[in-house]
């Protein structure tokens, strides 16, 4: 079950948030007679703001955990900040749109990089990207690192850039 809320949103800002209740079970993993049935919640808080057109500041931070699991240490990652970047220029409309800082990144349909919905933590990269679009033609150029997700510490970026 998903449930997406927002709290409050004004022309320059925007709060809200999204809850995700999932309950999984694995039986039979590598052909051992024991199931494991567990609950995964993910919990994100988002901000968006636009203080002036052309910039907006948008940030995300995630709380996400499983229950009644197992397997130990439970997978986790708890309050952090999977969303913050910068961005210059129009998001959809405008010819150029240059974003840095921590962001998810989709190409090729999510079969060449993706940040998948499906998981439970999902996948962020600290990038810099830079669109470029002229008529029907559109043109991105990116460079970053995925973030490495710990249970006790901030996610971190896996390499350089």
């Amino acid at each position: 079950m998903i449930t997406c809320f927002l709290l409050r949103s004004m022309e320059w800002l925007q709060l809200g948030g999204e809850i995700r209740e999932r309950m999984e079970t694995l039986e039979g993993v590598g052909f051992v007679d024991k199931d494991n049935t567990y609950l995964l919640e993910r919990l994100r808080l988002n901000l968006n703001l636009v203080p002036l057109s052309g910039l907006r500041f948008v940030f995300q931070a995630q709380d996400s955990r499983a229950f009644f699991t197992d397997v130990s240490p439970a997978p986790r990652d708890p309050m952090d900040l999977r969303i913050g970047y910068m961005q210059l220029g129009n998001s959809e409309s405008g010819p150029v749109r240059f974003r840095v800082g921590r962001q998810g990144l989709d190409f090729g349909e999510g079969s060449v990089l993706a940040d998948p919905q499906w998981s439970n933590v999902g996948r962020s990269f600290d990038a810099v990207r830079l669109t470029l679009r002229y008529r029907k033609l559109k043109v991105d150029a990116f460079s970053g690192a995925s973030d490495k997700i710990y249970e006790d510490a901030f996610a971190t970026p896996r390499g350089a850039f």
